[in-house]
């Protein structure tokens, strides 16, 4: 759960920050636009947060094996 925080947490900050700075937040004299970059690749990378929902949730609907002591 807290790499699908963590990955839609970071979209939005990024998101944000550009909206808040305008057209200056996008150009190339600043790094936000390096940061947008490089959450949308790293989402790309490791699975967006809704991949890591699908994850947890298989994880907690799979039954597990109980040992049987002998």
């Amino acid at each position: 759960m807290a790499k699908s925080y963590v990955g839609e947490a970071s979209r939005k900050v990024c998101g944000s920050a550009i909206q808040v700075h305008g057209g200056i937040g996008f150009t190339w004299e600043y790094d936000l636009h390096l940061y947008f970059k490089q959450a949308k690749f790293l989402e790309s990378l490791y699975g967006d947060a809704e991949y890591h929902r699908d994850v947890v949730m298989h994880e907690v609907m799979t039954p597990q094996a109980v040992p049987v002591p002998a």
